[in-house]
C-alpha cells in the first residue's frame, strides 16, 4: 500500500512541471493575442491624435501585464508601478488601455524624486471612470525634465480573477515640439 502512495506522490512531482508549463503557455498566448488587440486600439488612438496635427512616437515597448482581482485598500483591485526616463524638455503622452472585462483604471505620474511610495501627490493623474486614461506631461503644462518617472496604474473594475492592461509612453516628436515653442 504505501508502495502505492509513493508511486502516486512521484506522479505527480513528475506532472506538476508538466501543467505549470501548460498553464505558462496558455497565459503566454492569452498576452501576445491581448498585445496584438492592444497595439490596434493605440494605434487607433494614435490615428486620432494625427489627424488633429500631433505626430507621437512610442518610448520602448507596450507594456502588457494582467492585475489580479483583489483590493489594494484604497478600493482599486490592484495596482502596478512601471518607470520611464523622461528627456530634458520632454513632451509625452502616457496612454493606457483596459482590456475588455475593465471598466475603469486610473494612471498616477510621480516624478522629480518622489515616486509612488513617497505618499507624495502625483505630478499628474486622470482619476476618470473609463478604462482608457490619458497623461499629457510636458504637452499641456511645464516640459518634464530629465529625469526618472514612475507611472501608476491602479484598476478599479475587473469583472474576470485578472484583466490585461496595456500602457504606451509616447513622445512627442521634434518637428512638433518646433512648432509649438513658436
Amino acid at each position: 500500500m504505501w508502495r502505492v502512495a509513493v508511486a502516486v506522490v512521484a506522479g505527480l512531482f513528475l506532472l506538476a512541471p508538466a501543467a505549470a508549463q501548460v498553464a505558462q503557455e496558455a497565459v503566454d498566448a492569452e498576452k501576445e493575442e491581448f498585445t496584438a488587440i492592444f497595439e490596434d486600439r493605440m494605434a487607433e488612438r494614435l490615428g486620432e491624435l494625427r489627424e488633429e496635427g500631433v505626430s507621437l512616437e512610442r518610448i520602448g515597448e507596450l507594456w502588457v501585464d494582467h492585475l489580479d482581482a483583489g483590493t489594494d485598500g484604497e478600493g482599486a483591485s490592484a495596482r502596478e508601478v512601471f518607470t520611464f526616463s523622461g528627456g530634458k524638455d520632454g513632451q509625452y503622452l502616457v496612454m493606457a488601455l483596459c482590456d475588455y472585462d475593465c471598466s475603469d483604471i486610473d494612471l498616477h505620474l510621480y516624478g522629480n524624486g518622489q515616486g509612488v511610495d513617497a505618499k507624495e501627490e502625483p505630478l499628474e493623474s486622470d482619476t476618470e471612470e473609463d478604462a482608457e486614461p490619458l497623461l499629457l506631461p510636458g504637452l499641456l503644462g511645464e516640459p518634464l525634465e530629465d529625469d526618472d518617472y514612475e507611472v501608476e496604474i491602479r484598476m478599479y473594475s475587473c469583472e474576470e480573477v485578472y484583466c490585461y492592461f496595456a500602457v504606451g509612453i509616447y513622445r512627442l516628436q521634434e518637428d512638433q515640439e518646433e512648432d509649438q515653442e513658436d
